[in-house]
């Protein structure tokens, strides 16, 4: 009787629970818990993303505003008058449109402020109504190319853009020789593709030229009042590091010794001469000089941009890659080889005027702005403007790529592009070309000696930006 009473008892208790009444808990619990996951999960989740959310917003305005300096500093280069510009000076973010123009603009402020290819940097107001409204556009001259640089910062993201300033090449894939002139070919054997002739004279040397050329003096110019040091000998590459951005004298840079090996950025300006020979690799750094550069002995200038109010010589196996600009001439000799599309660019601009007894010299013996010979290879853009505005390639050298001359080309070795010149000339005729002396038309000709064929992929190398329409022929995202 006692366990049955104790039995029904358990019963009675197990009911209970499985009553409508006694469900309610369990349910309500296992509810509350979920709940509290989920919101837990959530408020988590959102902490731990909040951060990298907020920094992705910042790269992006960053990299926003980094752009509109590009396409704003590119109009500022190309238009000759405000009525011109296709760029609005300021965006007012607060209008739903945004083509209102904000009165608080101060149009002369703009108008001192605008960009040039002289170097320099422009900070330019992009809206209105936000912070988020600036950026600094800077144009770098980098020996024969010229870069347009632009950098924003928003909150802690910093972005930058570069872009390469060009120009379109004038002919089409098939084309191998354009000669600016109407005179007959007296040997055109050695050509493999068309030929075209245009009306004027071939590129002159532009505005935008000169100001990067006034800029590059003025920079060698403001250390001229100093004294002149002994020459800077470097032949180990602890020392290459102590080279100071001035060098005031010649600097030297000898690998007789030692293999010196320079991989940094910046530039060094040299006021003297700079001679770098045997084993020696330098790559990324700008040099300016006011003497000679000479390159020799299996040395290497990769990425790398000089320039010279002097004259250039690369020979002895020597390898170049990057942009050179001379004033006077270049001469790649000794089974050099110039690499990677480089460009080489005389513009024809005296450093002096020259002396009595270099114009006599020049009488006596032809100086080309650009002579190839002694088997060398060229891969990449030769340009020759102004005077003597001259190029010459021997029988023994391989070019691949474009020459460029506002004057004469005497083509005697092998090449794979194009050629435009004023006249192509036999550079071993002793009778001299006259293109502005009077002659008859029927007493001119055209004559190539040596061969040309096309090149497909031609359009991978770009003019500088001074020869043609300017446009942005490559662009780069930091």
């Amino acid at each position: 009787m006692i366990s049955l009473s104790k039995s029904n008892e358990k019963c009675k208790h197990f009911r209970i629970i499985l009553s409508e009444k006694g469900s309610v808990f369990p349910v309500v619990i296992f509810f509350a818990v979920s709940g509290l996951i989920a919101v837990m999960s959530f408020l988590y989740f959102q902490f731990s993303s909040a951060r990298p959310s907020f920094r992705n917003l910042s790269t992006v305005q960053a990299l926003m505003n980094a752009r509109s300096g590009i396409y704003k500093g590119f109009d500022d280069l190309t238009s000759t008058s405000p009525d011109s510009s296709t760029v609005l000076p300021v965006i007012n973010t607060l209008d739903s449109s945004w083509k209102k123009m904000t009165s608080s603009v101060d149009t002369a402020e703009e108008k001192e402020s605008k960009l040039t290819f002289d170097g320099g940097s422009v900070e330019y107001l992009l809206y209105t109504g936000d912070s988020v409204n600036r950026c600094e556009v800077s144009v770098i001259p980098d020996g024969g190319s010229c870069i347009l640089q632009s950098i924003s910062t928003f909150q802690t993201a910093t972005s930058k853009v570069e872009a390469t300033l060009g120009s379109k090449i004038p002919a089409l894939p098939d084309t191998v020789v354009v000669c600016y002139n109407k005179y007959e070919w007296e040997n055109s054997n050695g050509i493999k593709g068309e030929k075209a002739s245009l009306p004027g004279t071939g590129d002159s040397v532009s505005s935008s030229l000169k100001e990067i050329v006034d800029k590059y003096k003025t920079t060698l110019a403001s250390y001229s009042d100093s004294v002149l040091n002994p020459p800077l000998t470097i032949q180990a590459n602890k020392d290459l590091k102590k080279i100071p951005p001035v060098v005031y004298g010649d600097l030297l840079i000898d690998g007789s010794f030692n293999s010196l090996v320079w991989k940094d950025t910046g530039t060094v300006a040299v006021l003297g001469r700079i001679d770098i020979s045997n084993d020696v690799t330098i790559e990324g750094k700008k040099f300016i000089a006011t003497g000679e550069i000479t390159l020799s002995g299996k040395t290497k200038l990769l990425k790398t941009s000089v320039f010279t109010q002097s004259k250039l010589f690369i020979g002895d196996f020597t390898c170049f890659q990057g942009s050179a600009m001379v004033l006077n001439s270049v001469a790649i000799y000794g089974n050099a080889i110039v690499d990677g599309k480089s460009t080489i660019v005389v513009p024809g601009i005296s450093s002096s005027g020259g002396s009595d007894t270099a114009k006599k010299s020049e009488k006596e013996k032809k100086i080309y702005a650009i002579e190839i010979g002694d088997r060398a290879i060229v891969d990449g853009i030769l340009v020759a403007l102004g005077s003597p505005g001259d190029i010459k390639t021997h029988s023994d050298v391989k070019v691949t790529g474009i020459m460029i001359a506002q004057k004469s080309v005497g083509h005697l070795g092998k090449m794979t592009g194009l050629i435009c010149a004023g006249l192509f000339v036999d550079p071993e005729s002793q009778q001299e070309p006259a293109l502005t002396q009077g002659k008859s038309p029927n007493m001119q000709k055209n004559v190539l000696r040596g061969e040309i064929k096309p090149l497909e992929n031609i359009e991978d190398y770009k003019l500088p930006f001074f020869l043609g329409k300017l446009s942005i022929v490559k662009w780069q995202e930091f």
